[in-house]
């Protein structure tokens, strides 16, 4: 039973070292920061569904990410529209072999048309 166990083991070790990655702990490195991200994106794909399906409007919106970073009017078919724009989002990462977390902000566009959410954006 141990044998197998130690040989398998070796074949994993051996698979991931001609896969191109330098150590399993590499991999699993890498393997947390896809899931890290693109679990960031699954909510965030969640978030703005909701916020489009129901129609949120600015007092909504202005308190559920607080102030925006920058605003601008534009018009969008004939319609007033106005783009908020906020800082949200903190993507942990890791880097190196010490495992040193940090911390990448990204920004979020919503835009309003007479008063309700019909896009959001990631940028």
């Amino acid at each position: 039973m141990n044998r197998g166990l130690l040989v398998l083991t070796g074949l994993l070790l051996l698979l991931s070292l001609a896969a191109g990655c330098s150590s399993p702990a590499k991999m699993q490195r890498q393997a947390t920061e896809e899931y890290i991200l693109s679990s960031n994106a699954l909510e965030f794909e969640k978030l703005c569904t909701n916020a489009v399906k129901t129609g949120m409007t600015r007092q909504e919106v202005l308190f559920q990410w607080g102030s925006p970073v920058s605003t601008k009017q534009k018009e969008i078919d004939g319609k007033k529209a106005v783009i908020m724009t906020f800082e949200i989002g903190k993507i942990m990462y890791f880097r190196g072999w010490n495992r040193s977390e940090g911390v990448s902000k990204g920004h979020m566009s919503a835009t309003l048309i007479d008063g309700q959410v019909t896009e959001i954006t990631r940028k």
